[in-house]
């Protein structure tokens, strides 16, 4: 058993770039995930970002201006958040991940 199963900790996903692939795959599987949550998002789109924001619960969600907030620990993401795991599925698509 991995110890974030032992714990009852969750580790926590900030998923930058709201395209085809993050609306349809990445962000719907947190709903079945049961040993991780998802936080945060970041996008250029504010329209795109806060319907997704308001769709999955989130207060945090970000510009790509305010991207580095999310490794602050000043901000709640990292003073919360024991792992952080940033999923960038802008890079997944450029490298055909």
């Amino acid at each position: 058993m991995s110890p974030s199963r032992k714990s009852g900790r969750k580790i926590r996903y900030a998923v930058v770039g709201l395209g085809h692939l993050a609306q349809v795959a990445v962000l719907p599987a947190f709903k079945k995930a049961q040993n991780s949550e998802l936080v945060a998002i970041v996008s250029e789109d504010s329209e795109k970002r806060e319907k997704v924001a308001k769709k999955y619960g989130l207060e945090q969600a970000y510009s790509d201006d305010d991207y580095e907030k999310l490794f602050f620990p000043s901000t709640w993401f990292i003073s919360h958040c024991p792992t952080i795991c940033i999923v960038n599925t802008r890079c997944a698509l450029l490298s055909g991940d």
